[in-house]
């Protein structure tokens, strides 16, 4: 047992000290080409940076997100050719636009599914949650919950825990009360609970909520304010989930002011990571929180970059099993032609037993068994011009491939 301590505390001491490993994710407006630019790079390491032209020319903002299971950065925006979510692989560099409505500021993704989950404060006195599988196009309704007199929701006030599949939002409830709801996302049955969030300073907000899936932990942004709505102080805080006990971690000393949709965390370190500006200085800084030993280290932020996320793919990969055999078993599957017209050709070297055809709205316009059919010539002819996913299944896989049909 005393080796196994010794052992944690180096690793702890390791991924403290280790901040070359944070890889972070924000996009840019490159004043010169009228686009904004994806750049990547390692947290407070100026040699890192990596800019790629991205397909937008605007974003919304704190639309963004990261998709740990598929390595993709989303940014909500508007492109010369098309509107909607950018989808941008953070390991090719291959991007898209995807026609996705429901994504919004109020927007979380289970990094052990890849399905995104959204919250909407609509229809009247309910909060509506909807999912999207990025896979299949597919978008429905989880559920809603009722609370009578709420109008609207906080923005960047929600994270998730993929372990157990329960989104966590902060917001004022329909009586003015500050709460938290825990909505589990997997459950037959829908259901959702909500406790009053309480603290020792007397007027307090939190925004910012990142989930620590390691150690099962609620960070949030933590704002004193005064009588009259001054901000005093901004705490890193730690939720407790059970009784809404907003425990102050560390103070985040001289910085009240933080770039809105730049918080995030990363899962390997246990590092709470936000961008702050001090009364003293315009020029924005990086923090870097660490929850392990609650002390913080600021730095390096590339010039003018927003939409800050942590790219957790490599911590998704190990935690969850998002590796290998997907990835290569969609290689294993070819479409040819594609654009298609009326049939197309499927080579199914990989020996998924089943097929099915969605439109962008996740409908089901054909389904084929293909068991045993290492070629399968696909009738497309009753099939509209358009953009489809094919997803392929198999006994413990499956892969999708996007098909063009020109008719």
């Amino acid at each position: 047992m005393k080796s196994k301590i010794l052992l944690l505390a180096l690793l702890i001491s390791l991924f403290s000290t280790s901040n070359a490993q944070i890889r972070l994710v924000g996009a840019h407006p490159n004043q010169n080409s009228g686009l904004i630019d994806i750049l990547k790079w390692q947290a407070l390491e100026p040699a890192s940076v990596e800019t790629i032209p991205s397909l937008l020319q605007a974003y919304l903002m704190s639309s963004s997100s990261f998709n740990s299971y598929y390595s993709t950065y989303y940014l909500s925006g508007y492109g010369a050719s098309a509107n909607g979510l950018l989808a941008f692989n953070t390991v090719t560099n291959e991007q898209s636009i995807q026609p996705f409505t429901n994504y919004s500021n109020i927007s979380e993704i289970d990094m052990s599914t890849g399905i995104i989950y959204t919250l909407d404060a609509q229809p009247a006195d309910h909060i509506s949650v909807y999912s999207f599988n990025p896979e299949t196009g597919m978008e429905q309704l989880v559920g809603m919950v009722e609370e009578p007199g709420i109008y609207g929701l906080t923005v960047d006030a929600i994270g998730f825990d993929s372990d157990n599949g329960i989104i966590y939002y902060a917001g004022e409830d329909g009586q003015s009360v500050l709460s938290l709801f825990s909505i589990p996302v997997r459950d037959s049955v829908f259901s959702w609970t909500k406790i009053a969030l309480s603290s020792t300073t007397e007027t307090f907000y939190v925004t910012s909520l990142n989930y620590d899936n390691e150690n099962n932990k609620l960070y949030v942004l933590d704002r004193e304010v005064s009588q009259g709505g001054v901000v005093v102080d901004s705490y890193i805080s730690e939720v407790n989930i059970s009784t809404g006990q907003v425990t102050q971690r560390g103070l985040l000393e001289g910085f009240d002011g933080f770039t809105m949709g730049s918080s995030s965390f990363d899962q390997y370190t246990a590092n709470y990571i936000i961008i702050g500006y001090q009364t003293s200085s315009a020029i924005p800084q990086m923090i870097l929180f660490n929850t392990y030993d609650n002390t913080y280290e600021t730095g390096f932020v590339p010039d003018e970059v927003s939409e800050i996320v942590c790219d957790n793919y490599a911590y998704a990969k190990s935690a969850y099993g998002t590796t290998g055999i997907k990835k290569n078993s969609s290689s294993e599957v070819s479409i040819a032609p594609n654009p298609a017209g009326s049939i197309t050709t499927i080579r199914n070297t990989f020996g998924f037993s089943k097929l099915t055809v969605f439109d962008l709205a996740g409908n089901a316009l054909l389904q084929s068994d293909i068991s045993n059919q290492k070629e399968i010539r696909l009738d497309l002819s009753k099939i509209p011009a358009g953009t489809y996913f094919i997803r392929f299944e198999g006994r413990n896989e499956t892969a999708v491939k996007k098909l063009v049909v020109l008719q």
